[in-house]
């Protein structure tokens, strides 16, 4: 069966919250990133899958170490 690692709604809020703090602007990220502010807005806000290929970009940008959390959704659970 297929592992699937999705970013955490608390992995999304302490990023959101990382930029917030720091006085980041999403714009930059996003352009740093290759992605327009929209989609990079609505990975923030959930509504986008946040892939371990822009984490990664995520990370190097914001210089930070967060991380994908293994998905346990019915998916991977052949009992539910």
């Amino acid at each position: 069966m297929k592992e699937i690692m999705r970013a955490h709604a608390d992995t999304r809020m302490l990023i959101k919250d990382h930029i917030e703090n720091n006085g980041l602007k999403k714009g930059y990220i996003a352009e740093q990133m290759g992605l327009s502010i929209g989609h990079f807005s609505k990975i923030i806000n959930q509504e986008r899958e946040l892939s371990k290929s822009n984490l990664e970009k995520l990370n190097e940008i914001l210089n930070t170490d967060f991380e994908l959390q293994k998905y346990s959704g019915p998916e991977n659970n052949p009992n539910v």
